[in-house]
């Protein structure tokens, strides 16, 4: 089964479908990764995923 990667604006897009990246920044943790792996999820990344992962996604204006 190939392994499924995600992308720092993949993820933004699933929690808010109107995300606009100029407007604001978004912060992404997870927990429960591959092998336990938990942390942060930032701009140009990708990480692989797997079912029962969890993401924590945040919206703030970039002033």
């Amino acid at each position: 089964m190939p392994k499924k990667k995600l992308s720092y604006r993949e993820v933004a897009l699933l929690a808010y479908p109107d995300a606009d990246f100029e407007k604001f920044k978004y912060t992404i943790t997870y927990l429960k990764g591959v092998h336990g792996a938990e942390g942060d999820l930032v701009e140009g990344e990708k990480i692989e995923v797997k079912n029962g992962m969890v993401f924590n996604v945040r919206r703030s204006d970039k002033s």
